[in-house]
């Protein structure tokens, strides 16, 4: 099987690890915020704040992968049972 034809079958599963990375990696870019050093060092009430906006931002990062990955898997399971309806 062809490269292409690998990624067009697996394209769910590729967008399914997109949206992984690019929570854990945004994430992480928030981590900086926490340390003395960060912007956030000299206000400690706002610390929670900034942990709930890091997350909320690495939950949208993912969001958009996540929604593709799910419409491709779904257009799969319905071209599948499309196919094997039209065979029988």
């Amino acid at each position: 099987m062809s490269p292409y034809l690998w990624s067009m079958r697996s394209a769910s599963v590729i967008l399914f690890v997109v949206a992984l990375i690019a929570f854990v990696a945004t994430l992480a870019a928030a981590f900086p915020l926490f340390g003395e050093a960060g912007a956030m060092g000299s206000y400690p009430e706002m610390k929670p704040l900034s942990l709930l906006v890091g997350f909320g931002n690495a939950c949208l990062a993912m969001a958009w992968p996540l929604f593709g990955a799910a419409l491709l898997w779904r257009i799969d399971q319905w071209r599948d049972v499309k196919s094997q309806g039209a065979a029988e």
